[in-house]
């Protein structure tokens, strides 16, 4: 099989509801109560042509800390 590999630079905002409620009152307010993580789930179509051709779930989870963070 012949593949090739494509290097891609995405980027993307959040915007509409979800953009009005994360505020830093709604952040401090979360964390106070030791919900400091976001999880986003993102799903990529790859199309060619306008047709689906491959299609990817991607999870991308991020936790938040106070101070600086360690490494493990």
């Amino acid at each position: 099989m012949n593949e090739k590999l494509y290097m891609l630079t995405l980027s993307f905002s959040i915007e509409g509801f979800i953009r009005q409620v994360l505020t830093q009152k709604n952040w401090e307010k979360a964390y106070n109560k030791h919900d400091n993580s976001l999880r986003l789930t993102i799903k990529l179509d790859i199309k060619n042509d306008g047709k689906i051709i491959d299609s990817i779930k991607l999870l991308v989870r991020k936790t938040f800390s106070s101070g600086p963070e360690t490494q493990n």
